[in-house]
């Protein structure tokens, strides 16, 4: 059996905590572009890079604003201004 240090099982617990927290993040992301999608159909490369570029709290931002937005250039003018 292998013992392991309380310094190794801090970072593996960390890791596992980054992995789990990424994750949810390309979750949410995967969301918010399939429902614009649906609601606009494809969307660019150029704005998909961007959105799956926000961090947690412009993406809770985005998944409420997303519900007002009318048109590709509302998208646009949320990722200028976020």
């Amino acid at each position: 059996m292998q013992l392991t240090t309380s310094w190794e099982q801090r970072g593996i617990a960390k890791g596992r905590q980054e992995g789990r927290q990424e994750g949810l993040l390309e979750g949410r992301v995967s969301t918010i572009l399939r429902l614009l999608n649906r609601k606009f159909g494809t969307l660019d490369s150029a704005i998909t890079n961007k959105i799956s570029a926000l961090n947690s709290e412009q993406l809770d931002c985005l998944t409420e604003e997303l519900l007002d937005f009318q048109s590709f250039e509302d998208i646009e003018r949320f990722l200028v201004n976020c």
